[in-house]
């Protein structure tokens, strides 16, 4: 969008190109991995009731009062903070990065680049430094 003056213009007509074209991918990718979390940890736990089932003949009802008795609200809020942050690094490193780009069509891939192992490794830092807080701090 820098390379073809596309936010220039938003700038010109008076459009805060930050409005309108950060903060709707920061949403949007912070909601989706709140959503795919969620996704994931019910057909996770589905699949490894069926896991259970076909090698251990291990009843519903038992495997999942066994896990609801187990699981903690400290758990859940874990992997939602977890999913928020991933979130928030992913697209605001993306966004950075994408505005980053000068005029050369040739520093797109490069940006990108960036923006994946800036996010991953902003990630991990992030994930260690959380589960540090949560079995170090609050355990």
């Amino acid at each position: 969008m820098v390379i073809s003056h596309e936010v220039e213009a938003y700038i010109s007509v008076g459009v805060d190109p930050i409005e309108h074209i950060a903060v709707p991918r920061f949403l949007g990718v912070t909601i989706s991995l709140v959503l795919l979390n969620i996704y994931f940890s019910v057909f996770g736990l589905a699949g490894s009731y069926l896991i259970a089932w076909f090698f251990g003949a291990v009843p519903m009802d038992y495997y999942y009062s066994s896990i609801l008795q187990n699981l903690n609200i400290r758990d859940i809020l874990l992997t939602m903070i977890k999913s928020v942050s991933f979130g928030a690094i992913i697209s605001i490193t993306a966004v950075i990065q994408g505005f980053s780009v000068e005029r050369a069509t040739t520093e797109v891939p490069v940006a990108g680049l960036r923006a994946v192992s800036g996010a991953f490794a902003l990630c991990i830092v992030v994930d260690v430094l959380l589960s540090m807080l949560y079995y170090v701090v609050l355990a």
